[in-house]
C-alpha cells in the first residue's frame, strides 16, 4: 500500500474514533452518573385524563413553636389545611385548591388576646331562589365569579363564554349531595342529583354557593369582637343575567354577640315594562346579612376562648342570617303568612333601585318559601360548612314552566324586568345555562373537609390538569443508555490507540 493510502486510512480511523468519543460523552452526560438523581423537584403542569390526587396539610403549633405544611394541587386537585394554635404561638399551612393557593395563618400574641388570621374562607349561597330556575323557560338564577361585563342594554341573557366558575380569589361551587364541586355551566340548570331543575315554586335548586378565599382579619375572643375581610367580586344573576348585581369585597364585623356582613353592590337599573331600559347605578356599601347570634367568647379564660374560636374556624363557623319575621319599608312586602321575612333594609333599598328587590323579601309570590337567607360559613382553608338541603322537588316536564297560567301572573312581582312574557337575547347567540354544555364529566377530587373541585366540562381528550415533579429520573447501572455511552467511549479509545503505519 502506498504511503498516501496508509496516511488516509489512519486519518479515517482517527476521525471515526473522535466521532465515537463525542457520541459516548454525549450519552453519558444525557443520563448522568449511574445511580445518581438530581434534587430540588420543581412543579410543572401537565395534562392528564386519569384520576387526580388529594393533598391534605395539617399544622399545629404550640406557644413557642411555628409549624408549616405545604400541599400542592392543580385545577382538578383539592387540598385542605387546618390549623390549631394555643393562645400564644403561630400556625400556618399552605392550601392549594382548584389552582388557587391559600396560606392559612393563625398568630396569637402571648401579651394579647387578639388572633391575627389569614387564609380565611367565606361561603354563602344567599338563598335557594338565587340558584333555581326562573319563570322564563331556559333561563336560570345563578352566580358567576367576577364582574359580568355590561351588555349595553336590558333583556340580554348571559352566554356560556360570559360565565366564570373562578375569578381571582372567588369561585362558584355546586353541592352534589355529598361534597362541593367547582360549578360547571351545565350544572347551573340541574339539581344536586343531576336532574333538570323544576318549576321555581317547587324549591328545586342547583345548590350553588360562592366562595371568597384569602381573607384576613382579627378576632378578640376575650372581648367577643371580630373584623374579617375578603377581596373579589361575584355576579348574582337572575333570569340568566337579564337582571343582575355584583357583590364585592365583603366584610364581617362582630361585637356584643351580633354580627353584620357588609359588601359593596353595583349593578344596572331595569324596567318591568321595557326591557331596553338599562342604566348603571352608583356602587354602594350595604349590609347584606344581619347576624343576630355570634358567640366568640366560649370558654372560661382567654386561652380557652381563643382555642374554641380557632377550632371553630378550622371546622367552619356557621352563621345564621336574620330573615324570618324581618320587616322592611319602601316596598310592597307581604307581612302575614308563614314565609314573612326579608334581607336587610339597605340591601333591599339598593336592589329596589335596580328593579329586583322582590327576590329578597316576602312579596306574596309562590317562591316566598325559598327566599330565606341561607347560612354563611367562615373558616380557615377549605371548609364545607352547613350541608345544603336537597331540592324540595325535582318536577317532571309537565310541572316545569307553565307560561301564561295564573301562577306566572301571580309571580310578576318576582319578574322585575318583565321577562316572564318578554323575549330576550343572548350576548353571543346561545341559549341559557346548560345549553350546549355537553355531557362530559369533569375530573374531581375530594379533600378531607368534604370540599371537592373539578375542572369543568371535559374538553377533547384532556379532562384535567395535575402538577408533576420535574425531578430527573434515577439512573442505575442497568440503564441501557449508560452501557451504550460507555461502549462508544471504549471503542473510540481502541481506534485512537491503533498505530498509523508510516511510509518508508
Amino acid at each position: 500500500m502506498s504511503a498516501p493510502a496508509r496516511r488516509g486510512g489512519g486519518a479515517a480511523l482517527a476521525c471515526l474514533g473522535l466521532a465515537l468519543l463525542v457520541l459516548g460523552v454525549a450519552g453519558l452526560v444525557g443520563v448522568g452518573p449511574a445511580g445518581a438523581a438530581t434534587g430540588g423537584a420543581t412543579a410543572t403542569a401537565s395534562t392528564s385524563a386519569s384520576a387526580t390526587a388529594t393533598a391534605t396539610a395539617t399544622a399545629t403549633a404550640s406557644a413557642s413553636a411555628t409549624t408549616s405544611a405545604t400541599a400542592s394541587a392543580s385545577a382538578s386537585t383539592s387540598a385542605s389545611a387546618s390549623a390549631s394554635a394555643s393562645a400564644s404561638g403561630e400556625s400556618s399551612a399552605t392550601d392549594t385548591t382548584a389552582g388557587a393557593t391559600t396560606t392559612v395563618t393563625v398568630t396569637a400574641d402571648p401579651t394579647s388576646d387578639v388572633l391575627d388570621l389569614s387564609g380565611l374562607t367565606l361561603r354563602w349561597g344567599m338563598s335557594q331562589e338565587a340558584s333555581s330556575a326562573s319563570w322564563l323557560a331556559g333561563a336560570y338564577n345563578f352566580f358567576s365569579a367576577g364582574v359580568l361585563a355590561d351588555p349595553g342594554s336590558g333583556g340580554v341573557q348571559m352566554d356560556r363564554t360570559d360565565w366564570h366558575a373562578r375569578a381571582g380569589h372567588v369561585r362558584v361551587e355546586k353541592w352534589d349531595g355529598s361534597a362541593w364541586h367547582l360549578a360547571t355551566w351545565a350544572g347551573l340548570a340541574t339539581d344536586s342529583a343531576g336532574e333538570a331543575l323544576g318549576s321555581p315554586s317547587t324549591g328545586s335548586t342547583s345548590n350553588l354557593s360562592f366562595v371568597f378565599s384569602q381573607g384576613s382579619g382579627t378576632i378578640d375572643a376575650a372581648a367577643g369582637t371580630a373584623e374579617l375581610s375578603w377581596t373579589g367580586d361575584v355576579t348574582v344573576a337572575f333570569y340568566s343575567g337579564m337582571s343582575y348585581f355584583v357583590l364585592s369585597d365583603p366584610v364581617l364585623e362582630v361585637a356584643d354577640g351580633e354580627g353584620t356582613l357588609t359588601a359593596t353592590l353595583s349593578g344596572y337599573a331595569s324596567s318591568q315594562s321595557d326591557t331596553s331600559v338599562w342604566e348603571a347605578v352608583a356602587p354602594a356599601t350595604v349590609t347584606v346579612a344581619d347576624l343576630p347570634d355570634v358567640d366568640l367568647t366560649a370558654g372560661d379564660t382567654a386561652d380557652e376562648a381563643a382555642g374554641a374560636v380557632t377550632a371553630a374556624l378550622a371546622g367552619g363557623l356557621v352563621l345564621d342570617p336574620a330573615y324570618a319575621g324581618v320587616l322592611v319599608d319602601g316596598v310592597a312586602q307581604v307581612t302575614d303568612g308563614d314565609d314573612v321575612g326579608s334581607f336587610p333594609q339597605s340591601f333591599v333599598d339598593f336592589l329596589d333601585g335596580l328593579g329586583s328587590a322582590a327576590f329578597w323579601y316576602s312579596s306574596g309570590s309562590s317562591t316566598d318559601a325559598w327566599k330565606a337567607a341561607l347560612p354563611i360559613t367562615v373558616g380557615q382553608g377549605e371548609v364545607a360548612g352547613a350541608t345544603p338541603s336537597s331540592s324540595a322537588s325535582t318536577s317532571s316536564a309537565d310541572d316545569d314552566e307553565d307560561s301564561g297560567d295564573d301562577e306566572d301572573a301571580d309571580d310578576a312581582t318576582d319578574d322585575p324586568t318583565g321577562t316572564a312574557t318578554a323575549g330576550s337575547s343572548s350576548r353571543r347567540g346561545s341559549a341559557g345555562a346548560g345549553a350546549g354544555a355537553g355531557s362530559g364529566a369533569a375530573a374531581t377530587s375530594t379533600s378531607s373537609s368534604g370540599v371537592t373541585t373539578d375542572s369543568g366540562p371535559a374538553l377533547a381528550a384532556v379532562s384535567g390538569t395535575r402538577l408533576v415533579s420535574t425531578t430527573s429520573p434515577v439512573v442505575t447501572s442497568t440503564d441501557p443508555r449508560w452501557w451504550v455511552g460507555g461502549g462508544l467511549l471504549a471503542l473510540a479509545a481502541a481506534l485512537l490507540l491503533v498505530p498509523t503505519p508510516r511510509g518508508r
